[in-house]
């Protein structure tokens, strides 16, 4: 009850003419909100200064269950957010600093419950300095269920508009590593299930798997931070650094899998700025690196953030569409068409080469809609004929079998060599 509202009562009461007794006790009930709150203000007042020494007296499960509780805070916005960012890939040589374009992305994201959007223009490097070309230009989106791509014509590359309707998701949306920083997703090949999960379940996960985790209180280049560290063998641990102040928004991450003599693979992200957007902290613009023992270079990315907003996606701002004259081939029905006017669908002939079938059209050049996409209805099943005397498809087993045969026929041939040369070299020692 708040003090304002005890005095109203109070005044009530005594235009009522309620007893000595009662206004005495409500005079103490007064006093008694008014020290209450003046100690809350200075309770609220030393736990904001100590908020790090707080932390530290935490026991370890107590200090994973106040960090998973901001994530969780921090995932709600990712209900419905999108941004725009430019991603920009350079190789940096070691011995001299040396740089050399690669590619850049430009790519939007949209999130919508359980349905992602992208726009992903990818830049390869040009033929004179300093230029760059367009090689890819894409529009995708999964529902958690399907998923479809559309691949847009690039002038002296493809003159084809290309869709394909998926049953499994595409790994753009999980390498796309500004997320990682986001915590939004969380590149992993730990076994989770899940290609690229949210930061609060990776680590739900890896506490369920028993996986190592150290959590302390830090600085980090000035920041009161808190650095996660996730042990997932003796070789390979990931590391987070977070910035309590600003959500828990994650300041640096790091990658490191050593191995034997000395060789390793390890990459770091580290945000430079970062905004608040309404309410959400942010990285705006950040710095990767990535680096191995058996290359002479890096490899220096930039994300640059030209947008983001929370809340404003709506349904069709998650949709793809195939446009007319699209070339679609889709896995959901089995099916493969192009897209004709007043949604029409003109039936096309495909191959399954797991199942080494063609699928021909029963009637050729069929337009239908597309409820009517039903392949045994369509299609006329025919057995793939192979060639006599044509080799046969060589699996991947099969085939680094035979490089091992090789390999192993060299090795037989050098020692043998070597020991002819050592027998030779000895005869002639004796003559001598």
């Amino acid at each position: 009850m708040s003090t304002s509202v005890i005095v109203a009562m109070s005044v009530a009461w005594n235009l009522l003419e309620v007893p000595l007794k009662w206004h005495l006790l409500f005079a103490t009930l007064i006093v008694a909100q008014a020290s209450l709150g003046a100690l809350q203000q200075r309770v609220e007042s030393d736990e904001t200064k100590n908020d790090r020494g707080r932390f530290s007296n935490l026991t370890p499960d107590d200090r994973i269950k106040v960090l998973l509780t901001a994530l969780d805070a921090r995932e709600v916005h990712f209900a419905n957010f999108s941004y725009k960012v430019r991603e920009h890939h350079e190789n940096v040589r070691l011995s001299d600093g040396a740089r050399r374009f690669m590619y850049r992305y430009e790519y939007e994201l949209r999130h919508l419950g359980e349905t992602e959007w992208m726009h992903l223009v990818l830049h390869n490097p040009g033929q004179a300095e300093g230029e760059n070309v367009i090689a890819s230009d894409t529009y995708l989106n999964w529902s958690g269920k399907v998923g479809r791509i559309l691949n847009l014509p690039i002038e002296g590359m493809s003159k084809e508009t290309r869709g394909s309707i998926q049953v499994k998701p595409t790994d753009h949306f999980a390498i796309r590593f500004y997320n990682d920083l986001l915590g939004f997703k969380v590149d992993m090949t730990e076994g989770l299930g899940v290609r690229a999960p949210p930061l609060a379940e990776f680590l739900r996960w890896s506490i369920a798997n028993n996986r190592e985790i150290e959590i302390v209180d830090e600085t980090y280049k000035g920041v009161d931070a808190v650095r996660v560290t996730v042990h997932a063998n003796k070789y390979y641990r990931r590391k987070f650094w977070f910035d309590p102040a600003k959500d828990y928004m994650i300041l640096r991450l790091e990658r490191s899998s050593d191995g034997a003599n000395g060789r390793y693979n390890r990459s770091w992200k580290e945000t430079k700025t970062a905004r608040n957007i309404d309410g959400l902290w942010v990285p705006w613009e950040a710095i990767e690196r990535q680096a191995s023992s058996a290359w002479h270079e890096e490899t220096e990315i930039t994300y640059n953030v030209e947008a983001f907003t929370v809340g404003t996606v709506k349904e069709n701002d998650v949709a793809v569409e195939f446009p007319i004259g699209s070339r679609v081939m889709d896995l959901v029905t089995r099916t493969s068409y192009i897209v004709e006017a007043n949604s029409g669908l003109r039936v096309q002939p495909f191959a399954d080469s797991s199942e080494r079938t063609v699928y021909l059209p029963k009637v050729k050049d069929a337009v239908v809609n597309p409820s009517a996409l039903e392949t045994s209805k369509l299609y006329n099943k025919q057995t793939m004929v192979v060639p006599i005397g044509a080799p046969k498809p060589v699996g991947r087993f099969a085939r680094l079998l035979r490089i091992a045969v090789v390999l192993l026929g060299a090795g037989v041939l050098i020692g043998v060599l070597r020991q002819w040369r050592r027998r030779t070299a000895a005869a002639v020692d004796r003559n001598v």
